[in-house]
């Protein structure tokens, strides 16, 4: 269809946490999606995939379907969570030898 890259990933991702986050809003809940999930990540590679045309018969699209819900059973099943950035800054540890 000849379509930006940018844009099939957004559409990717916006179509694969639609969903929770509808749910998620309903259920009065903040979005797993601002947390620390990790499946926007299985959505902006299932859309990279796509957008990049490595994928382009039924059977390719099903095929990398079913690898994005196997994956994203494999980040629930262990546990896998992108990494948290502190919002305060490091402090220096004290030392504990102290000179008397």
């Amino acid at each position: 269809m000849n379509h930006p890259l940018s844009a099939v990933v957004v559409a990717g991702v916006l179509t694969g946490i639609g969903g929770g986050m509808i749910r998620d809003l309903l259920a009065g809940r903040k979005p797993l999606v601002l947390r620390d999930e990790i499946y926007a990540g299985w959505a902006i590679a299932g859309g990279l995939v796509i957008g990049l045309g490595w994928a382009t018969t039924s059977f390719q699209l099903l095929v990398l379907f079913a690898m994005i819900i196997v994956m994203r059973m494999f980040s629930v099943h262990y546990k896998w969570k992108l990494p948290r950035r502190s919002l305060h800054p490091l402090q220096p540890q004290r030392s504990k030898n102290r000179s008397v």
